[in-house]
């Protein structure tokens, strides 16, 4: 049986989805099964807001990550405008990894925040996808409780980067799955 998940990663002004804005996505398809992991195109792209906007309604939290991370800075940067969508523009490159006629469950860390904010700002997309979720910081809450672990590749708070990292973890827990006979 094939599983069909969207792994995704959302950064934001905020924490709030109907006060804070969208800045950065990024998003893959997954196929899984029992023995295999195929890893689907990846989609990277910036949201249009007015950079005003932004710096008014940011919290002071976002800021400082953001302004470290070089979000902001690239946002205005124009060698990033053909990658950049105004929101009402988004479905168009997410609905390019679905599959029409397949369920597929979003799949990331903290995915809950995530869905969230696609909830509120690209309804269409979140629509098309199953109310179920695979989140993987529970997959890392329970890996930190049997295998102590140093967590030695922090999230810097960048879509891509963080969509890397859900792929890793998501890779490591099938692979754990797949060679633990106790499961099956």
């Amino acid at each position: 049986m094939e599983t069909n998940l969207i792994v995704l990663d959302i950064e934001t002004t905020g924490l709030d989805p109907c006060k804070d804005l969208i800045l950065e996505i990024a998003a893959c398809s997954v196929k899984l099964d029992k023995n295999n992991i195929s890893i689907g195109r990846k989609i990277h792209f910036y949201i249009k807001n007015d950079i005003n906007k932004i710096y008014e309604i940011i919290n002071v939290n976002a800021l400082e990550m953001h302004n470290s991370n070089n979000l902001l800075n690239d946002l205005e940067d124009p060698i990033n405008f053909s990658n950049t969508f105004a929101v009402d523009d988004i479905n168009f490159p997410l609905y390019s990894l679905i599959d029409e006629g397949k369920s597929y469950y979003l799949c990331g860390n903290s995915i809950h925040f995530d869905k969230a904010f696609l909830k509120y700002h690209i309804p269409e997309f979140e629509k098309r996808l199953s109310y179920r979720i695979l989140d993987l910081t529970s997959y890392l809450i329970m890996k930190s409780i049997f295998v102590p672990y140093e967590n030695k590749r922090k999230s810097n708070h960048r879509a891509l980067d963080d969509l890397n990292k859900s792929i890793e973890l998501l890779s490591e827990q099938h692979i754990l799955f797949r060679n633990n006979s106790i499961f099956f």
